[in-house]
């Protein structure tokens, strides 16, 4: 069954407002698990990554070749703004962002390749699944851990949005940690939206991610899939979660050591 990616979008933005409604101001000075980011700054970032699509800067967002350090400049104009106003900001820009992805993500025109800076070259309709990936895992492992107060739980929908954004990332984003690896790695996921993956290796360290088991891996690495947006973007070590590894134990372990996604 295919997925919706802009009804995934909409119904984690409504996520966030719901959550983020009724945060005190305490709350929002708290400091968040991303690093150096108050709770107002995770949703500054929310809100400035919709509003830069309607902006000049967005070349820079295409062409940059550090993404994190473009995320920090980009927060910076919004660090001392209200908490209420950057609710709104993110309310208002949200729902653009929204709209113009539901037009130019569709058709023939979702194939179009799209740099996004040092983290590759992606089809236009995935761009919905970055901001799913990003607002989910930010309010779920940022912000609700900071507060000590949990985040909604993520249905099947955007789960599978989520991941998808997180496994083409993972063909592209590592490229110079992983020309080393010269032998397919396979990767199931169990729970929400799981599956199998096949990982294989093409030239310059890029990798091709595919559905399926493909041919016998080297090694094949299960989890959970509720837990590869932890591990996987570094906010854990994997060694922390419940990994299995059948096959070569130690390439498993230098390709894990090797994944970050951003």
């Amino acid at each position: 069954m295919p997925i919706d990616r802009i009804k995934a979008l909409r119904t984690q933005r409504q996520e966030v407002l719901d959550y983020c409604r009724d945060l005190s101001a305490a709350d929002w000075e708290t400091d968040s698990r991303a690093a150096g980011w108050r709770v107002k700054d995770v949703v500054a970032h929310f809100a400035g990554e919709c509003k830069v699509m309607f902006s000049p800067k967005i070349i820079g967002v295409i062409a940059t070749s550090d993404t994190e350090a473009k995320n920090e400049d980009l927060l910076e104009s919004w660090r001392d703004m209200p908490a209420d106003k950057v609710l709104a900001e993110f309310e208002k820009w949200s729902a653009r962002a929204a709209s113009l992805l539901r037009v130019t993500t569709g058709g023939p025109l979702g194939a179009i390749p799209l740099p996004l800076g040092n983290l590759g070259r992606y089809p236009i309709r995935l761009l919905p699944s970055v901001f799913v990936f990003d607002w989910y895992t930010h309010l779920k492992h940022d912000i609700a851990p900071a507060l000590d107060r949990p985040a909604p739980p993520i249905d099947e929908e955007r789960m599978a949005v989520t991941l998808e954004w997180m496994l083409a990332g993972l063909g592209q984003m590592n490229r110079e940690s992983m020309t080393w690896l010269n032998r397919p790695i396979g990767l199931t996921l169990t729970g929400p939206a799981g599956g199998n993956w096949q990982i294989t290796p093409l030239r310059k360290g890029k990798l091709e991610v595919e559905p399926g088991k493909g041919a016998k891996p080297i090694a094949r690495i299960t989890g959970r899939s509720t837990d590869f947006p932890l591990w996987a973007t570094t906010r854990e070590k994997w060694r922390d979660h419940d990994l299995t590894i059948e096959g070569d134990k130690d390439v498993a372990e230098k390709f894990l050591d090797a994944v970050n996604i951003i």
